[in-house]
């Protein structure tokens, strides 16, 4: 059954239903750079110093264990990031879903009154119906 509601509930919806593929999203994108951080960290705890060679082997090792600490950074800021950004789009999604409730509490309440008064107007009707028999049995 329609009612005023209606197209706002719709709408309403449809803003739902984009708030949480927005979390699913930022939720992959967090996961995604929690793998990376996995890597980085890995990769440079398989970073070592070397024990025997030239100072070029040395400073080599230092440079490629420096560029791993820096890609570890720059990888646990992209989580902290991601982060934020998934807490943002689960504060969106919890105001679309009270709003979206909202719509259809309203939504729901104005097709119960619609069908009470549709129940009224039906009992009146049958009792018309009624008050007529009787008037005709009476008349005969």
């Amino acid at each position: 059954m329609k009612s005023k509601f209606s197209s706002i509930l719709q709408v309403k919806k449809r803003a739902l239903e984009l708030a949480e593929a927005r979390v699913a999203k930022a939720q992959n994108a967090l996961a995604n750079a929690e793998i990376v951080v996995q890597n980085a960290k890995s990769e440079l705890l398989s970073l070592t110093l070397p024990t025997k060679g030239d100072s070029s082997q040395l400073s080599m090792a230092i440079a490629s264990i420096a560029s791993a600490r820096a890609s570890l950074a720059m990888a646990s800021e992209r989580v902290s990031l991601a982060s934020k950004e998934l807490a943002h789009f689960k504060h969106l999604y919890k105001q679309a879903n009270l709003e979206f409730e909202k719509i259809n509490y309203l939504h729901e309440q104005e097709i119960k009154a619609a069908l009470e008064a549709n129940a009224k107007s039906e009992a009146a009707r049958l009792d018309e119906f009624g008050t007529i028999g009787f008037a005709r049995k009476m008349r005969l």
